[in-house]
């Protein structure tokens, strides 16, 4: 048991739970919410609107790419650019022989500087890795823009859908705005929507508006953090109220200085981040079945979902920084995967805190993982196949077969697929619906051995407890004809008034789903002796409904534990048949022998 010392954490500064907001406090967050979310409405239809109108390249519109600080080449796409010798790295020293330190670096300066009409040049002074400095003219044409405009494009409507589930998650958890964790998460989900994007920042042209909806902005990210300290109850340990702390002076910085956002508060939020997570997985670990387990399940699936997205993204961009004009597709990839990720963090908080289908995330996770698995595994058979049979080719025949080793290769990945389907599908159940697997393999052994040795009665209650702890639901009972042999967490009393009723009849699907005690309810049959009984379950703890996966497990079982039932009752009515036998013949004996041996002080019968 844990040191006394260690449990108490109550503390007249540091309370355990963040209180429940009510009264003047309710009202003043709810007028602080509504006008925070009229400026988020307003800024994402304006990001949209300034977003999807031609947009100013600057160096992309001569061939150009810069890398970061805007006097550097990153890379070289324009063909007229490529022809006359520019390459990735050099350094631009003037434009129009104006130098740079004149101009300045940053988007705003490049775009006065750079922004023609179609078809003229400019002079572009540069230094190459070598020293050499030369000064070449590039023409600014539409065509050098056409694919880094078709991955800006994609980026902004990803980028709005992305701002649209924000917005629905805000608006979802300002609902239950009375809670701590809704509340700030809320808050936190709409105070990052006001931040304008690089078209409307230039629209604007004021930097004091900008800069202070980016520190809106900054602070909304904090508060997300502060709700995931404190999540899914509101409560906060000393180490969580130091963090929190921690975060908000990092929020204040960064808000007064916002020069330093990329080199220092970054970091600090992702380290952040990274510990609210690590807590969330020592809770899950510590805490016993129950809906709060669930929730922090939801939550650490959403962020594991986001966090490998981040990783892909971050992947590509390590691989190529600017893959935007050089790969489109690998572009895409990135820019799809930047943006689900956030989706799947608010769509993972989201459904824990909203308590919806909260015990759906076995099935969820386990499936994702195995769709993952199956991903990979069909690109490293793509791979391996395509690397051995152009191997082989050149090998045997001298050359390489070009695209036939591709449909080759793929032809291969596709007839190993499904064997591979079946086991990712196989070890996803193994891993994260550990539950259902051993419904499915030990219950049914388990009754084939109690059928020949314990009672029906206690055969339906191991048969209730089982299922209704396998597929967490509140209660189960067993009914072999008209009676309730076995109830787990239901008592007989309340099967038997719902028996009265005349539900377990009923077969419309519709009916069932409405009947609030047993929603399930699975007809125990069995070959050759027909209907057993019933399997009757309820829902889940939190009133959602057993998912298909469960359905399918529990009918798996159906036959063997009816034939179970079958057979104990078969041997329970012979036992009560011998018993009256045997009854009746002691009956019997114990008469012959008064008639035989008199009693005390009475003549013999016989006599």
């Amino acid at each position: 048991m844990m040191p006394k010392r260690f449990t108490s954490r109550s503390s007249p500064f540091l309370p355990d739970t963040l209180p429940a907001l009510q009264g003047g406090w309710l009202k003043a967050y709810t007028a602080l919410w509504i006008a925070l979310a009229a400026i988020a409405f307003v800024m994402t239809g304006l990001n949209a609107w300034k977003g999807f109108e031609p947009f100013e390249h600057t160096y992309g519109h001569y061939g150009l790419v810069s890398a970061g600080s805007g006097d550097r080449i990153g890379a070289v796409v324009g063909s007229e650019a490529i022809a006359k010798g520019f390459k990735a790295g050099d350094t631009i020293l003037a434009i129009n022989e104006v130098p740079m330190e004149e101009i300045g670096t940053g988007y705003l300066a490049a775009r006065k500087a750079l922004i023609r009409e179609e078809g003229e040049a400019i002079a572009f002074t540069v230094r190459n890795a070598k020293g050499n400095v030369r000064t070449e003219r590039l023409t600014r044409l539409k065509e050098n823009t056409r694919l880094p405009e078709t991955a800006r494009k994609l980026s902004l409507g990803l980028n709005l859908a992305t701002d649209l589930a924000f917005l629905c998650a805000a608006i979802l958890l300002f609902r239950r705005r009375c809670e701590p964790v809704p509340a700030l998460l809320a808050l936190g989900f709409t105070m990052i929507l006001v931040a304008p994007n690089l078209a409307v920042n230039v629209w604007l042209d004021q930097a004091s508006l900008a800069a202070g909806l980016e520190t809106i902005n900054i602070f909304g990210n904090t508060l997300l953090l502060l709700g995931l300290l404190a999540f899914p109850e509101g409560r906060m340990s000393r180490i969580a109220w130091l963090i929190g702390c921690a975060l908000l002076v990092c929020g204040a910085i960064t808000a007064l200085l916002p020069a330093i956002k990329n080199e220092v508060a970054l970091p600090i939020f992702a380290a952040m981040l990274a510990v609210a997570v690590v807590r969330q997985i020592l809770r899950y670990r510590r805490l016993p079945d129950g809906i709060t387990r669930q929730q922090i399940r939801w939550s650490i699936f959403g962020f594991a979902v986001g966090a490998m997205l981040l990783v892909i993204q971050t992947s590509l961009g390590l691989v190529n920084p600017l893959i935007s004009p050089t790969s489109p597709m690998l572009a895409s990839i990135a820019i799809v995967a930047g943006n689900l990720s956030g989706v799947c963090l608010a769509a993972g908080l989201v459904i824990s805190l909203m308590r919806y289908r909260l015990y759906d995330a076995d099935t969820v996770i386990g499936r994702s993982a195995a769709y993952g698995v199956l991903t990979l595994g069909f690109l490293a058979l793509f791979a391996g196949s395509q690397e051995v049979i152009e191997a082989l080719s050149e090998t045997y025949f001298g050359d390489q077969i070009g695209a036939l080793a591709g449909g080759m290769a793929a032809a291969i990945a596709t007839v190993l697929v499904v064997p591979l389907h079946r086991r990712a599908n196989e070890w996803a159940e193994r891993r994260f619906q550990k539950e259902l697997v051993r419904l499915r393999r030990e219950l049914p052994r388990l009754v084939s051995d109690l059928r020949e040795t314990a009672t029906t009665d206690r055969i339906a209650e191991i048969v209730a407890e089982r299922a209704a702890a396998c597929v967490k639901a509140t209660h189960a009972a067993v009914l072999v004809g008209p009676e309730v042999l076995g109830a787990a967490g239901v008592s007989s009393k309340a099967v038997n008034h719902w028996l009265a009723q005349g539900h377990v009849e009923e077969t419309n699907a519709k009916d069932v789903l409405t009947d609030r005690l047993f929603p399930h309810r699975l007809a125990l049959d069995c070959e050759g002796v027909g209907r057993v009984g019933w399997l009757l379950l309820g829902p889940h703890a939190d009133g959602s409904r057993l998912v298909k996966d469960e359905r399918n497990t529990l009918a798996e079982i159906a036959e063997p534990v009816a034939r179970a039932l079958a057979i104990s009752q078969s041997r329970d009515f012979e036992r009560r048949q011998m018993g009256a036998i045997l009854t009746s013949f002691n009956e019997r004996v114990r008469a012959l022998e008064e008639m035989v041996v008199p009693r005390a002080g009475e003549a013999p019968a016989l006599a």
